[in-house]
């Protein structure tokens, strides 16, 4: 993760950054004076900006009545106003101490959320920012310091470390996991790529199948960080995405959900069953979202010759009492009653039938 501060606010930001370094590294903190060596060169201007674009999980901006004004401030925003503008949002945090006033130039508008840390210590301001992460599936555990140059990757955590817990609300829902669909996951349809990709790829398989038996919900944080490894050897990797789409959306988190069943969807092939089941994944987090409803349901009609989807469409329209005929013809695809009729009746190990 990495800070974007003003220096008038280093006395504020530099405990915060020490706490986090005792959970993360230095190595995993983007923060000056742990990295002077490697920021001592020429161009920073341009280095250093490039840094929060492509080696940050987490960009942590602390918005005061000084940051709007600073040079070193507006290189940095403007890579990450980038991020704001596309589909990576997800990655920005803001912070607030003292009032920074009106920063719409910097288009930070009055809807968008502040966590005020002016009267928070520094080990509660940590350990918000260290939730965040969690959410987002990013790995907790202290990779070795050696090599901790700021754009490499961290190195996999030991299995036996401490996990973070994730929010007891997970639980309640071990028992809906087959409903929003791992049918998908179940495959285990392998499309190349790193080998260690897919041996993280297996491992978070492995950890969510557990949650799903047993309601562990450390189980869930080790699948999100082995799928988030998995996605960082191999970007190109579909699946990767697809799992963190579907985790993201168990946590209610509809935009991360969406944007990476979108990368999955484009990494694959349109006419192939693996492709047919991203996509109904995609419609499952539209069906969600407001003013979507109808993009969802074109999805699932444009494959719905794929028992899931014929499914899923029947459900959305089946609330809709002028669109019950619509659901009942879903439901009657031929292709839907062989699967019911045949292996897919059975019950696959994610409890999808």
């Amino acid at each position: 993760m990495g800070f974007s501060f003003a220096g008038e606010d280093r006395a504020v930001v530099a405990p915060i950054a020490e706490r986090l370094a005792e959970r993360l590294s230095q190595a995993r903190v983007l923060y000056d004076q742990f990295h002077e060596a490697e920021l001592a060169r020429v161009d920073l201007d341009v280095y250093l900006p490039r840094l929060y674009r492509d080696a940050c999980e987490l960009i942590v901006v602390v918005l005061s009545p000084d940051y709007p004004r600073k040079r070193w401030c507006g290189l940095e925003w403007r890579w990450i106003r980038q991020l704001i503008l596309g589909e990576t949002r997800e990655r920005i945090m803001l912070l607030q101490t003292g009032q920074p006033g009106d920063l719409s130039e910097l288009g930070i508008l009055r809807g968008d959320g502040y966590l005020d840390i002016s009267q928070r210590p520094a080990e509660a301001v940590a350990e918000k920012i260290l939730e965040r992460m969690a959410q987002q599936g990013i790995a907790l555990d202290s990779p070795s310091e050696a090599g901790g140059a700021l754009g490499l990757l961290p190195r996999p955590a030991d299995p036996a470390s401490p996990q973070q817990a994730t929010p007891s609300r997970l639980a309640h829902r071990a028992a809906a996991i087959g409903a929003v669909g791992l049918a998908l996951l179940a495959g285990g349809v392998w499309m190349g790529g790193p080998l260690l990709a897919r041996w993280h790829l297996d491992q978070g398989d492995q950890a969510f199948l557990a949650f799903a038996k047993l309601g562990d919900e450390g189980q869930i944080q080790r699948a999100g960080q082995a799928w988030q490894r998995a996605k960082d050897l191999d970007p190109q990797q579909p699946e990767a995405h697809a799992r963190l789409g579907f985790l993201a959306d168990i946590l209610d988190n509809l935009p991360t959900a969406e944007a990476h069943w979108r990368q999955a969807a484009r990494l694959t092939p349109e006419n192939t069953p693996q492709g047919q089941g991203i996509r109904n994944g995609l419609a499952n987090v539209l069906a969600q979202e407001p003013g979507q409803r109808q993009a969802a349901l074109a999805m699932y009609d444009a494959d719905r010759f794929y028992p899931r989807s014929a499914l899923e469409a029947a459900m959305l329209r089946w609330e809709t009492p002028e669109q019950m005929g619509q659901a009942q013809d879903a439901i009657a695809e031929p292709a839907l009653d062989t699967s019911l009729a045949g292996e897919g009746a059975s019950p696959t190990p994610w409890g999808f039938k």
